[in-house]
């Protein structure tokens, strides 16, 4: 063991990463931290209520689905759930790190799930199409339409197949093309907006990490908490819709509806800035409604 702690330091030392990790959040906190508080009181809400509405959607899905495909349909909603539960808990992790521009992937690949999760309860038929992902039948079923004048009014709509059938379909196909121009699609100089390129005071043998003192992150953060938001909506949005048709609501999960409407109350006096700020006093990152240094 004391040889394996030597190595770790000694690796540690030459990454340098842990220790740019400490001084980039103390930044960002000084800087932005109501916009880290909002990520993660959206963390907390997942913490309280995804596990109960997990078990419900699995209690509906067995009266839902066609019995051929009861099984298929469980798992994945099982695992589209879990990959939108494991995406919103990753992204204040990443930008807590100051790799701000993954935490917009983690983001677009919550909404690809979502998307997912919408066609295949309110199309319940789609449940035989459930094969790889890369395959023709999953494709033309959840990604992309097959008829040319359903495609050109999606199109003209703004609205991609994959999120149709959401309650947020075009915010949710504007903000994925944003994230996929700037964070995916390479050959351009569009994935490089954003990006430290040259090193910065936070920077290590890893990440240029930028500088809160010195750009202003906060519609970067902006951005990824409209995203988890529209992720919790359309979860619940599935969730509320088939509740009270199989006799599961009132239940836990409905009760997270209940809070996450709350959270979305706007105004000062709104159930989140009521939650920003007491997760503020709870970090000690605030003093007397001053933004101050977090130093733990």
């Amino acid at each position: 063991m004391p040889d394996q702690n030597r190595q770790t330091e000694a690796l540690t030392l030459w990454l340098a990463t842990f220790a740019r990790d400490r001084e980039f959040c103390d930044a960002l906190v000084s800087t932005q931290a109501s916009g880290i508080a909002r990520l993660l009181v959206y963390v907390s809400w997942c913490h309280q209520y995804f596990s109960a509405i997990q078990e419900e959607l699995v209690t509906m899905a067995k009266m839902h689905f066609p019995s051929a495909h009861v099984d298929d349909a469980t798992g994945w909603t099982l695992t589209v759930t879990g990959g939108v539960y494991a995406d919103i808990c990753l992204v204040p992790y990443l930008v807590a790190r100051g790799v701000i521009r993954e935490a917009g992937l983690a983001i677009r690949r919550g909404m690809e799930n979502v998307g997912v999760l919408t066609q295949l309860w309110r199309e319940p038929e789609k449940a035989g199409c459930l094969t790889e992902p890369d395959a023709p039948e999953f494709r033309r079923a959840f990604v992309w339409e097959a008829d040319k004048a359903r495609s050109a009014l999606l199109r003209a709509g703004g609205v991609q197949k994959r999120f149709e059938l959401c309650l947020m379909a075009k915010p949710l196909s504007d903000l994925y093309q944003l994230y996929s121009r700037f964070g995916i699609h390479g050959g351009s100089y569009d994935q490089f907006v954003g990006v430290e390129v040259m090193p910065t005071r936070f920077s290590d043998m890893l990440v240029h990490r930028p500088d809160p003192y010195r750009k202003d992150l906060g519609s970067d953060l902006q951005l990824l908490g409209m995203g988890c938001e529209m992720l919790l909506i359309e979860l619940c949005y599935v969730h509320g819709s088939f509740g009270n048709r199989y006799g599961v609501t009132p239940s836990r999960g409905g009760e997270g509806h209940f809070f996450l409407t709350q959270l979305l109350e706007s105004g000062p006096d709104g159930g989140m800035s009521q939650l920003i700020a007491e997760a503020l006093q709870a970090f000690g990152w605030a003093n007397d409604g001053e933004r101050a240094s977090h130093r733990g």
